[in-house]
């Protein structure tokens, strides 16, 4: 099997386009999608990280939307929002989070919703 990650082009609604990614290993010889979408305030306010058609988050917010997903079972490890529009701490401990719950073959499926780069500092540019 391969891995294959979905985009949607525009709005939620639009066909997404897919991309493949590079062969797995033996050890995640597996088929799966992944669908990242997210809009500004202007852009619908939105954000959505689908896993095999399974919306990840229980519930999205304003800002950075994290989902970690374990390789190569590919199950959610765990899931947070980081506000980086309103939260001035929101940047640090967002870096403080990954560092804290990623590890080597993870992936990190980003979703920004309304406004997520008031905040934003080089740590995670």
């Amino acid at each position: 099997g391969e891995h294959v990650w979905a985009w949607p082009s525009a709005a939620p609604t639009s066909s997404p386009t897919l991309l493949p990614t590079s062969p797995p290993t033996a050890a995640s010889n597996c088929t799966w999608s992944l669908e990242v979408a997210s809009g500004g305030n202007a852009d619908g306010n939105y954000s959505s990280i689908v896993l095999d058609g399974i919306e990840l988050m229980p519930r999205y917010r304003r800002g950075m939307n994290v989902v970690l997903l374990r390789s190569p079972s590919v199950g959610v490890e765990a899931h947070h929002t980081f506000d980086l529009y309103a939260d001035e701490a929101s940047a640090g401990a967002m870096v403080a989070w990954l560092e804290a719950n990623s590890q080597d073959g993870d992936v990190l499926a980003v979703a920004a919703m309304d406004e997520a780069s008031a905040q934003l500092t080089n740590a995670l540019e």
